[in-house]
């Protein structure tokens, strides 16, 4: 399945847990060598970062912003981790007039990733985008619907939208 089918990077990073119907068992970020790789294969960092001091407990709260971001999207969550990420890194951060914010690997290190994908959720719940969350009604993936009548029912139309006809096909048969 093509991991990078949200149309936003705080999309994609929710994305990166999944399962059957919807349950969110399936990991993707497993250690800080796969968070290093999904954000470059994100967009979100191009630079070379070493490992933070406890690379456990940084993967710990980038999954627990992960899934209370989750919440925020699809069950109206409280959103008190996401709140506070994206309040701690727009602190750190600096306004750049060609990108929003900026944050450094001289200046963040190892914390950039996490900081990069917070100014990422950041965009995505203060901007227009919110009102264009998708759910898949397949798989459970969130993706933005930039169709007119925000109708869209599939992540992919090639993975979800050509599983679910083929499902209905054999349900005829």
């Amino acid at each position: 399945m093509d991991e990078f089918v949200g149309g936003h990077p705080a999309l994609d990073f929710v994305n990166t847990t999944d399962g059957p119907l919807g349950a969110r068992t399936a990991e993707r970020l497993r250690t800080w060598e796969d968070v290093l790789s999904w954000s470059r294969s994100a967009g979100l960092l191009t630079e070379a970062v070493g490992s933070p001091d406890d690379p456990d407990a940084a993967l710990a709260d980038l999954r627990a912003l992960r899934e209370d971001l989750h919440a925020v999207l699809t069950a109206g969550g409280a959103g008190s981790v996401v709140r506070a990420a994206v309040v701690a890194a727009y602190g750190r951060a600096t306004p750049d007039p060609e990108v929003g914010w900026r944050v450094t690997a001289v200046e963040h290190g190892p914390d950039l990733p996490a900081l990069r994908v917070a100014l990422a959720v950041g965009t995505l719940l203060a901007g227009p985008d919110l009102a264009r969350v998708g759910r898949c009604g397949r798989c459970s993936w969130l993706f933005l619907d930039p169709s007119p009548t925000r109708r869209r029912r599939w992540c992919s139309m090639a993975v979800c939208g050509n599983r679910a006809k083929q499902e209905r096909l054999r349900e005829r048969e």
